[in-house]
Protein backbone atom coordinates (compact mmCIF):
# COMPACT_ATOMS: atom_id res chain seq x y z
CA UNK A 1 0.00 0.00 0.00
CA UNK A 2 1.20 3.68 -0.96
CA UNK A 3 0.69 6.79 0.86
CA UNK A 4 1.12 9.70 -0.91
CA UNK A 5 1.41 13.46 0.90
CA UNK A 6 0.37 16.62 -1.15
CA UNK A 7 0.92 20.20 0.16
CA UNK A 8 -1.45 22.17 -1.32
CA UNK A 9 -1.03 26.05 -1.07
CA UNK A 10 0.62 29.23 -2.79
CA UNK A 11 -1.04 27.98 -5.97
CA UNK A 12 -0.28 30.65 -8.85
CA UNK A 13 -3.23 31.18 -11.27
CA UNK A 14 -1.22 29.93 -14.05
CA UNK A 15 -1.27 26.52 -12.09
CA UNK A 16 -4.55 26.65 -11.43
CA UNK A 17 -6.02 27.26 -14.76
CA UNK A 18 -3.53 24.10 -15.84
CA UNK A 19 -4.78 21.88 -13.15
CA UNK A 20 -8.49 22.79 -13.29
CA UNK A 21 -8.72 21.58 -16.92
CA UNK A 22 -7.69 18.23 -15.52
CA UNK A 23 -11.16 17.65 -14.07
CA UNK A 24 -14.39 16.49 -15.41
CA UNK A 25 -17.63 18.63 -15.66
CA UNK A 26 -19.21 17.73 -12.60
CA UNK A 27 -16.05 17.71 -10.61
CA UNK A 28 -15.84 21.96 -11.56
CA UNK A 29 -19.79 22.16 -10.83
CA UNK A 30 -19.43 20.15 -7.62
CA UNK A 31 -16.50 23.06 -6.91
CA UNK A 32 -18.83 26.25 -8.30
CA UNK A 33 -21.68 24.83 -5.77
CA UNK A 34 -19.63 25.44 -2.76
CA UNK A 35 -20.41 28.61 -0.26
CA UNK A 36 -16.53 29.05 -0.07
CA UNK A 37 -13.72 29.95 -2.72
CA UNK A 38 -10.84 28.78 -0.47
CA UNK A 39 -12.75 25.86 -0.33
CA UNK A 40 -13.34 25.29 -3.90
CA UNK A 41 -9.76 25.53 -4.59
CA UNK A 42 -8.54 23.40 -2.41
CA UNK A 43 -11.42 20.69 -3.70
CA UNK A 44 -10.11 21.76 -7.22
CA UNK A 45 -6.90 20.66 -6.38
CA UNK A 46 -6.78 17.74 -4.27
CA UNK A 47 -9.59 15.88 -7.02
CA UNK A 48 -7.04 17.37 -9.86
CA UNK A 49 -3.82 15.69 -8.10
CA UNK A 50 -5.72 12.45 -7.17
CA UNK A 51 -6.42 12.05 -10.83
CA UNK A 52 -3.09 12.44 -11.56
CA UNK A 53 -1.81 10.21 -9.10
CA UNK A 54 -4.31 7.26 -10.21
CA UNK A 55 -3.25 8.10 -13.94
CA UNK A 56 0.78 7.03 -12.82
CA UNK A 57 -0.77 4.02 -11.24
CA UNK A 58 -2.75 3.31 -14.19
CA UNK A 59 -0.81 4.37 -17.26
CA UNK A 60 -3.60 6.31 -18.55
CA UNK A 61 -4.20 9.97 -18.62
CA UNK A 62 -5.71 11.69 -15.81
CA UNK A 63 -8.81 13.16 -17.69
CA UNK A 64 -9.50 9.41 -18.45
CA UNK A 65 -9.77 8.70 -14.63
CA UNK A 66 -13.13 7.24 -13.73
CA UNK A 67 -14.44 9.02 -10.52
CA UNK A 68 -17.73 7.99 -8.78
CA UNK A 69 -19.09 8.40 -5.63
CA UNK A 70 -20.53 5.02 -3.87
CA UNK A 71 -23.83 5.10 -1.59
CA UNK A 72 -22.02 7.11 1.35
CA UNK A 73 -20.83 9.24 -1.03
CA UNK A 74 -17.23 7.68 -0.87
CA UNK A 75 -15.18 8.20 -4.28
CA UNK A 76 -14.07 4.93 -6.27
CA UNK A 77 -12.63 4.26 -9.25
CA UNK A 78 -14.48 1.47 -11.95
CA UNK A 79 -10.02 0.85 -12.62
CA UNK A 80 -8.71 -2.30 -10.54
CA UNK A 81 -7.23 0.44 -7.77
CA UNK A 82 -8.33 1.04 -4.24
CA UNK A 83 -7.75 5.03 -2.76
CA UNK A 84 -9.04 7.09 -0.20
CA UNK A 85 -7.74 10.97 0.34
CA UNK A 86 -8.29 13.42 3.29
CA UNK A 87 -7.51 16.77 3.44
CA UNK A 88 -6.99 19.16 6.37
CA UNK A 89 -5.76 22.65 6.42
CA UNK A 90 -3.06 22.92 4.32
CA UNK A 91 -2.05 19.37 3.37
CA UNK A 92 -3.67 16.01 1.52
CA UNK A 93 -3.16 12.62 2.07
CA UNK A 94 -3.80 10.05 -0.66
CA UNK A 95 -4.11 6.36 0.06
CA UNK A 96 -4.25 3.79 -2.81
CA UNK A 97 -4.00 -0.06 -2.45
CA UNK A 98 -4.19 -2.68 -4.91
CA UNK A 99 -5.88 -5.55 -3.27
CA UNK A 100 -8.26 -4.37 -0.64
CA UNK A 101 -10.45 -1.15 -0.18
CA UNK A 102 -8.18 1.66 2.10
CA UNK A 103 -9.52 4.51 4.56
CA UNK A 104 -7.26 7.35 5.68
CA UNK A 105 -7.91 10.65 7.84
CA UNK A 106 -5.94 13.77 8.50
CA UNK A 107 -6.37 16.31 11.22
CA UNK A 108 -4.80 19.33 11.66
CA UNK A 109 -4.35 20.29 15.43
CA UNK A 110 -5.99 23.41 15.56
CA UNK A 111 -8.34 24.99 18.47
CA UNK A 112 -11.59 22.32 18.93
CA UNK A 113 -13.42 21.01 21.41
CA UNK A 114 -12.18 18.01 21.44
CA UNK A 115 -12.92 17.12 25.52
CA UNK A 116 -16.87 17.20 24.23
CA UNK A 117 -16.20 15.37 21.16
CA UNK A 118 -14.62 12.65 23.48
CA UNK A 119 -17.29 12.68 25.86
CA UNK A 120 -19.71 11.95 23.57
CA UNK A 121 -17.59 9.67 21.03
CA UNK A 122 -15.38 7.64 23.37
CA UNK A 123 -16.63 4.38 25.79
CA UNK A 124 -16.75 5.46 29.62
CA UNK A 125 -13.52 3.84 30.55
CA UNK A 126 -12.18 5.08 27.74
CA UNK A 127 -12.85 9.00 27.98
CA UNK A 128 -12.67 8.11 32.60
CA UNK A 129 -8.96 7.19 31.43
CA UNK A 130 -8.47 10.47 29.19
CA UNK A 131 -10.04 12.80 31.90
CA UNK A 132 -6.95 11.83 33.74
CA UNK A 133 -4.40 12.66 31.10
CA UNK A 134 -2.91 16.29 31.18
CA UNK A 135 -4.00 18.67 28.19
CA UNK A 136 -0.82 18.30 26.13
CA UNK A 137 -1.67 14.30 26.18
CA UNK A 138 -5.58 14.97 25.96
CA UNK A 139 -4.85 16.68 22.82
CA UNK A 140 -2.64 14.08 20.97
CA UNK A 141 -4.69 11.20 22.23
CA UNK A 142 -8.06 12.77 21.17
CA UNK A 143 -6.80 13.55 17.75
CA UNK A 144 -5.34 9.65 17.35
CA UNK A 145 -8.46 8.19 18.78
CA UNK A 146 -10.56 10.29 15.99
CA UNK A 147 -8.14 9.78 13.53
CA UNK A 148 -8.43 5.96 13.70
CA UNK A 149 -12.20 6.40 14.15
CA UNK A 150 -12.76 8.57 10.87
CA UNK A 151 -10.39 5.94 8.91
CA UNK A 152 -12.43 3.22 9.72
CA UNK A 153 -15.59 4.41 8.60
CA UNK A 154 -14.48 6.04 5.55
CA UNK A 155 -12.53 2.16 5.06
CA UNK A 156 -16.19 0.47 5.19
CA UNK A 157 -17.59 3.35 3.36
CA UNK A 158 -20.45 4.15 5.58
CA UNK A 159 -21.73 6.94 7.69
CA UNK A 160 -20.64 7.94 11.06
CA UNK A 161 -24.13 6.75 12.99
CA UNK A 162 -24.84 3.56 11.15
CA UNK A 163 -23.96 0.07 12.22
CA UNK A 164 -20.03 -0.89 12.40
CA UNK A 165 -18.92 -3.35 9.93
CA UNK A 166 -17.91 -6.82 10.97
CA UNK A 167 -14.71 -6.47 8.81
CA UNK A 168 -11.89 -6.11 11.04
CA UNK A 169 -9.49 -3.51 9.71
CA UNK A 170 -5.69 -2.96 10.38
CA UNK A 171 -4.52 0.92 11.70
CA UNK A 172 -2.01 2.69 12.28
CA UNK A 173 -1.44 6.20 13.21
CA UNK A 174 1.60 8.72 12.02
CA UNK A 175 2.50 12.29 11.90
CA UNK A 176 2.44 13.33 8.52
CA UNK A 177 3.71 16.83 9.48
CA UNK A 178 3.94 18.86 12.25
CA UNK A 179 0.99 19.87 13.86
CA UNK A 180 -1.02 17.21 11.90
CA UNK A 181 -2.17 13.75 12.67
CA UNK A 182 -3.42 10.87 10.58
CA UNK A 183 -4.39 7.22 10.65
CA UNK A 184 -4.87 4.65 7.73
CA UNK A 185 -7.32 1.63 7.95
CA UNK A 186 -6.92 -1.36 5.75
CA UNK A 187 -8.08 -4.89 5.31
CA UNK A 188 -4.41 -6.54 5.89
CA UNK A 189 -1.39 -5.41 7.39
CA UNK A 190 -0.66 -1.41 7.98
CA UNK A 191 3.07 -1.95 9.70
CA UNK A 192 4.49 -0.74 6.80
CA UNK A 193 3.51 2.72 4.48
CA UNK A 194 5.30 4.91 1.95
CA UNK A 195 5.76 8.31 2.84
CA UNK A 196 6.83 10.44 -0.15
CA UNK A 197 6.22 14.61 -0.29
CA UNK A 198 5.70 16.37 -3.13
CA UNK A 199 7.16 20.03 -3.95
CA UNK A 200 4.20 22.86 -3.94
CA UNK A 201 1.49 22.80 -6.77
Amino acid sequence: MNLEVIISRNQSSDNFAQISSILAPAEIQRAKASQSSDRAQKFIFTRAILRILLAEYLAINPKAVEIKAGANGKPFSSNSIYFNLSHSHELALYAFSLDSEVGIDLEYLGPRNFVGLAKRTMSASAYQAFKNLSAEQQLKVFYEYWTRKEAEIKLNGTGIFQPKSTFSASMINFVPQPDYVAAIAHRYSVSSYLFQHYPQY
